[in-house]
């Protein structure tokens, strides 16, 4: 009997306003898109996907942000609370967030890892080079992405760098996919449940469109790479019968539960 993990939380953590287009030409809408964390607890330890945003942004918007306040992609109407920080998310939910033994890290932009350094104690999972590429971006076109000094603080914490698909766990239920593209270390995580599969994609897919054009989107490091991965994704999913959460997007945090057992 194949093993499974016990549950997948999906965990909210604000929201922020942009132009659809960037991320599929053919989309003209204004999109309020969700940063949301996911919790996987498994017999042997609970997983993070990703950490949403820094604290610190509760704190000062603005300051924290600097150039990015400029961009204005926080939507004003919903601030960025402290209460969406994903520690106070799990404590919402029940869980210990020193008691986190892993946290994968789908890439190093400031809305999916810049609360990484909440979890000294956890064993870190990036695929290789994004970390450093997070930290020291060559390209200058996406560098707003991300908190670069917030990434170097945290070289001293315990990284681990796979450079192909990894197995959480040995059992097939926690699966770490190198899908690059969007950064040069982008992953996805394939999640094992007892009724059903769900592949968490981080930013390989923004919007369901994708799954139609297998294009990635305008902001992505390597275009064709990134493109690669969406068919994977779609591939793999359709291989195993997996439902593909598109963590960014609106209808998919608004239609799937967000407590799967």
């Amino acid at each position: 009997m194949a093993k499974t993990a016990d549950k997948l939380i999906a965990m909210p953590g604000g929201t922020f306003g942009i132009d659809a287009s960037m991320m599929a030409p053919e989309d003209k809408r204004y999109l309020e898109m969700v940063t949301p964390t996911f919790l996987i607890e498994h017999p042997k330890g609970l997983v993070l996907f990703d950490t949403g945003y820094s604290w610190k942004m509760a704190e000062d918007l603005e300051a924290y942000m600097e150039e990015l306040a400029k961009l204005k992609l926080i939507v004003d109407h919903r601030p960025f609370t402290r209460d969406l920080v994903v520690d106070e998310q799990l404590r919402r939910h029940g869980y210990d967030p020193a008691k986190v033994d892993y946290v994968v890290v789908s890439h190093g932009h400031y809305d999916h890892a810049g609360s990484v350094g909440l979890f000294p104690n956890a064993q870190l999972f990036a695929m290789a080079g994004e970390m450093r590429y997070a930290a020291w971006p060559d390209a200058r076109h996406v560098r707003l992405g991300f908190k670069s000094s917030e990434i170097a603080a945290t070289r001293g914490l315990k990284w681990n760098e796979p450079d192909a698909d990894h197995d959480l766990f040995g059992d097939g239920t926690v699966v770490i996919l190198k899908t690059p593209g969007h950064t040069p270390g982008e992953c996805s995580l394939r999640v094992r449940l007892k009724n059903e599969t769900v592949m968490l994609t981080g930013d390989t897919l923004h919007l369901r469109m994708q799954l139609k054009t297998l294009h990635g989107m305008g902001g992505d490091y390597d275009k064709e790479q990134a493109a690669e991965s969406v068919k994977r994704v779609v591939g793999l999913a359709k291989a195993d019968g997996a439902r593909i959460w598109i963590n960014h997007d609106p209808d998919d945090w608004a239609e799937y539960p967000h407590a799967i057992e």
